[in-house]
């Protein structure tokens, strides 16, 4: 029997204190016991239970249906899915594959009972999630509205030590004090201000050397420093759209939403500057953002975030000289914080590069026969590679076998007196490397050629994705074709001559479980949750930007 072991933990903190090593150790122990052969072990590190979508369990279910395991041994259900309808949809997928679930710290019978109890745990584990949650909020709330800080974020220029009698001690309070001086006296632009900082050999509250403009401006726009720090200020929340394309997220909610003031709890700690001082950086910060070029909407750039400089690397930017707008090496600028020598890529006018792009992008879409096209020479091109990461695999998976044979049979020679257990653990040790080893390069070697499973349905996914864009590109918004772009657009490599570059798209492949989206909902403001775009899956197109 080939046995997959799943183990999972929700947080970073639990990924320190190595709790996923003692869910291996007692699942380990657990197959020994039950003489279940250990073929692979799927971990996720820092991944919530009430998300589906976790790279190990998606691993899982893809060497289920590949027919590569039997049994899955977890440890209980709610490591499986704290959530209890993807608990249930877990468990119906690995039944309809004829794989049997098994969970260390309980047995659960294969009868209509078992199966109703396993449900009904499923769903106390997601409401012992959820008052989990809403005990630790209420508790932070608490503390806070007794003066003390439940999380240990410190601003820069302070130590926070809970148990001591003067909780706050001020550290680099003459470092900030000169921040705002320098940016009310002199320097009074924030990306000046990181550059001093940087220059005169100041370093971060993490030890960085360079100061980031964000950095800077969290510190002069932050309030705790006229002595009142406040809590609850924010709420996690969805991004309105993700920075970038990624198959797994460890939490939807990767940003914060700010609460109504009336949701803030005040903390005292020591002043570092005065309300007035602290006030008139606001001012000053207005005023820049009102006067910055980004925040200007007369200049609006279409392939902002889309541009990257083919020699350097950098990311380019969209600014105006005189007349025009133009498109330039983030790297070019004097007053770049890159390290090295300036870069020499020349700027690209913007009515240059931005009608060919969109035509160019628009051309694709309204003929997806020239996207499978590109589909299809792509797969030609790993269809070589991925046959002899099969036969690797094979290898691999008939080395494991081998492995796990001889694990059981040194276990079995210990319980038979034949070895004492200094030798037992010794073999163990040398044996479980080699586990450990082939293990590795077999996940590589599936990770080879599990995009062409999941990418079965790939000519009809592309094909529906141009249709349901389709009937919105004539006549497009500036917002509407932002949002086009941005989603079928990887980036765009500019020549350093700035005369041409080439685009590299994102092939629509669907997604295996896209049929959960329902058909309504799949138009240009959600495609993203409906389809997948593979980061190997690219199509490549090159452009010339005419002169005008």
């Amino acid at each position: 029997m080939a046995t997959a072991i799943y183990a999972r933990v929700s947080t970073e903190t639990q990924e320190k204190q190595q709790t996923i090593e003692s869910q291996l150790a007692e699942l380990r122990r657990y197959a020994e016991a039950h003489d279940l052969a250990i073929s692979r072990e799927f971990v996720d590190d820092g991944y919530s239970g009430s998300r589906l979508e976790r790279p190990a369990l998606d691993a899982l279910r893809d060497a289920a249906r590949a027919g590569e395991t039997d049994t899955v041994l977890c440890l209980c259900p709610d490591r499986l899915s704290r959530n209890f309808v993807h608990l249930a949809l877990l468990l119906e997928d690995f039944g309809k594959r004829g794989v049997r679930v098994l969970f260390a710290n309980q047995q659960v019978e294969d009868t209509p009972e078992g199966k109703l109890l396993l449900q009904i745990q499923g769903a106390v584990a997601e409401y012992e999630r959820t008052k989990i949650l809403d005990r630790s909020r209420r508790g932070r709330k608490h503390l806070a509205r007794q003066g003390i800080m439940p999380a240990n974020k410190t601003p820069y220029g302070y130590d926070y030590h809970g148990n001591s009698a003067e909780r706050w001690q001020i550290n680099e309070a003459e470092v900030v004090r000169e921040m705002y001086r320098v940016f009310l006296e002199g320097e009074s632009t924030i990306r000046g201000l990181a550059q001093e900082l940087t220059r005169r050999g100041i370093v971060t509250k993490h030890g960085k050397r360079v100061w980031a403009p964000s950095t800077v401006r969290n510190i002069l726009a932050n309030e705790a420093y006229t002595g009142t720090a406040y809590y609850f200020k924010t709420s996690p929340a969805v991004p309105e759209r993700h920075k970038e394309h990624r198959a797994y997220r460890r939490t939807e909610k990767t940003t914060q939403q700010k609460r109504a003031r009336s949701e803030w709890i005040a903390v005292p700690v020591p002043p570092i500057v005065d309300r007035g001082t602290w006030e008139r950086a606001q001012a000053q910060l207005e005023e820049n953002k009102r006067l910055c070029a980004r925040n200007n909407n007369k200049n609006r750039y279409l392939l902002r975030g889309l541009l990257r400089c083919r020699v350097c690397g950098h990311a380019w930017a969209g600014g105006p000289n005189k007349d025009r707008t133009y498109y330039f090496c983030g790297a070019s600028k004097s007053h770049s914080l890159y390290t090295g020598d300036k870069c020499r890529a020349r700027a690209v006018r913007t009515e240059r590069i931005e009608p060919v792009v969109w035509d160019t992008v628009k051309g694709l879409l309204s003929n997806p026969d020239l996207l499978v096209e590109q589909y299809h020479v792509q797969r030609g091109r790993e269809v070589a590679r991925e046959a002899d990461a099969g036969k690797r695999r094979r290898k691999l998976e008939q080395d494991l076998e081998k492995l796990g044979a001889e694990e059981m049979r040194v276990v079995r020679l210990f319980r038979e007196g034949k070895i004492d257990g200094a030798l037992l653990e010794a073999q163990l040790t040398e044996v479980r490397g080699k586990r450990d080893r082939v293990a590795a390069e077999l996940e590589a070697c599936r990770n080879a050629v599990r995009e062409s499973a999941l990418a079965a349905d790939a000519e009809q996914g592309i094909r529906e994705f141009c249709a349901e864009v389709q009937a919105g590109l004539e006549g497009a918004t500036f917002e509407e074709r932002q949002k086009v772009l941005r989603l079928v657009v990887d980036r765009i490599e500019v020549e350093p001559d700035g005369d041409s570059g080439t685009l590299y798209g994102i092939l629509p492949l669907p997604r295996e479980d896209m049929v959960l989206c329902p058909r309504e909902e799949r138009i240009v403001e959600s495609i993203r949750f409906c389809y997948f775009p593979l980061r190997t899956s690219h199509f490549r197109f090159l452009l010339w930007y005419t002169s005008i």
